[in-house]
């Protein structure tokens, strides 16, 4: 889910003809999506992940690029970069809660054309793990799944980083406690372009109230 400290993704569902050819050829890897009926994973996929914040900017400049020469493009081109301490690896076992996860059911809402999300909340579990109360958790919550040929990656979007934060929090402490996933992380977006300019992307979090968390995290 992560190969280095930045990363460049174009989420694509529609593009013109050898175009890409034109993201490979700028260094963008394809990562394939297996499809899911109510997921906003998009059909296209690609994706620059360095620990160089250098080639990550070039990646930047060159996907824009590309994007605004295609005619009949639609999607988005985001800029993530991942901190060490809000990206956790967990051992691999399974689900054993021994305690209920305190993750309330959010809110989402659409984001409008000027605006756009500012964290991406990640949980990943093997495809080996079934279908448990983790799941229903966190779908109930606003995250919805992504799935490759080996995980199941559960994501929810934030206008907010705070917000992503906290959630970071008490996931992090209750997968330690009771295992069912192998990895919890969230990104920052410092850059996210979208064409056209009212594409739908997928809805987010809107910033939450101050003392929101505080009592979430307190409720008996």
């Amino acid at each position: 889910m992560s190969h280095g400290k930045h990363h460049v993704h174009a989420n694509v569902h529609e593009i013109g003809q050898g175009v890409s050819r034109q993201f490979k050829e700028a260094g963008f890897s394809f990562d394939p999506f297996v499809e899911l009926p109510g997921s906003y994973a998009p059909p296209m996929h690609y994706s620059v992940e360095t620990d160089s914040p250098a080639l990550a900017h070039e990646a930047w400049r060159k996907g824009k690029e590309i994007i605004e020469g295609d005619k009949a493009f639609a999607g988005y081109l985001e800029y993530e970069t991942l901190a060490g301490q809000f990206d956790s690896i967990f051992e691999s076992r399974g689900y054993r809660p021994t305690n209920q996860l305190r993750l309330p059911e959010l809110v989402l809402s659409e984001v409008p054309p000027s605006k756009h999300k500012r964290a991406d909340l990640h949980v990943k579990r093997s495809v080996r793990h079934r279908e448990d109360a983790l799941d229903e958790t966190m779908k109930r919550a606003g995250f919805y799944e992504v799935r490759t040929e080996r995980n199941r990656i559960y994501t929810l979007q934030c206008e907010h980083v705070d917000d992503a934060k906290q959630i970071f929090d008490i996931l992090h402490r209750h997968i330690s406690e009771s295992g069912g996933a192998e990895q919890v992380n969230f990104e920052v977006i410092g850059r996210f372009f979208r064409k056209p300019y009212d594409f739908r992307v997928a809805r987010y979090l809107p910033r939450q109230r101050p003392g929101y968390w505080e009592e979430i995290k307190h409720v008996s």
